[in-house]
């Protein structure tokens, strides 16, 4: 019986704690409409702010989305490019004429009428790396005993291209296209090598880039995380922050987009 008359006194006062500090009762009517209104607006806006920082995110996400696919049809456009670099470079290395001295010149020209509608230059690299004729005639000792693509062409890979930049005399820095010489005991005597242009107008995948908006941008970068190319052409030879490795030959990043590879490659 005790028990049952402490618990009734707490109750008790617990209710009489309650009824002072609540004080809604107690208010007058429009201080309870004030108030109603306060927590009204703050709920309205909490709601419309939820809903734009949703909706804002959710546009980010498919703004991404897009430039991941505009990086992925970039990149198996490059290995497009790159397929028919493979055929027409190892086809003009095998044609013959390159071994000659005598018709060296007219073989290098014919190489450069296939290969320049991807490229800027085609050079013949002897045995020990140095290039012995180019085409356009370049003025300078150039040499790629660093280069893999060379060097894999000079062991007898039919064909190879660097996934990094090689520096060609005084024009800069460019990706390499290699495939071996041989001579008419088909013992390897050089290796024919074609510069790369990303810019060239025939390919027009950095000049004219579509899908990336205003504030776009694509680049192309190697595994060194050195913009090859890019639609912005004050991002070449930068650091990439977006991507390192991808398209056969480098990576190929649009906007804030992942990497997008495909196939291998030499260094």
């Amino acid at each position: 019986m005790f028990k049952r008359i402490s618990n009734s006194r707490l109750s008790q006062t617990a209710l009489r704690l309650w009824t002072r500090v609540w004080v809604w009762p107690q208010m007058g009517i429009g201080l309870k409409m004030t108030l109603l209104v306060i927590v009204g607006l703050i709920s309205l806006i909490a709601l419309f702010d939820y809903m734009g920082t949703a909706a804002l995110n959710e546009n980010i996400r498919h703004s991404l989305e897009e430039r991941v696919v505009v990086a992925q049809t970039v990149a198996r456009h490059v290995d497009y490019i790159l397929a028919n670099i493979e055929h027409a470079l190892t086809d003009a290395a095998q044609r013959g004429g390159l071994d000659d001295l005598a018709r060296r010149d007219e073989a290098l020209r014919a190489a450069y009428a296939r290969l320049s509608f991807f490229g800027n230059r085609v050079l013949l690299v002897d045995p020990s790396s140095h290039v012995v004729a180019a085409y356009p005639p370049i003025n300078a000792d150039i040499s790629f005993p660093d280069a893999q693509p060379v060097q894999l062409a000079l062991n007898g890979q039919a064909f190879a291209v660097s996934r990094r930049a090689h520096p060609v005399g005084a024009e800069g820095q460019s990706a390499l296209a290699a495939a071996p010489v041989r001579d008419a005991k088909g013992e390897i005597v050089g290796a024919l090598v074609v510069t790369i242009d990303f810019y060239n107008p025939n390919v027009q995948t950095f000049t004219h880039p579509v899908g990336l908006g205003g504030s776009g941008y694509l680049d192309l970068v190697d595994t060194d995380g050195l913009i090859l190319a890019s639609t912005h052409a004050e991002r070449v030879g930068l650091p990439s922050r977006q991507c390192g490795t991808a398209s056969r030959d480098a990576g190929v990043c649009a906007g804030h987009a992942g990497r997008v590879g495909h196939h291998g490659a030499s260094g």
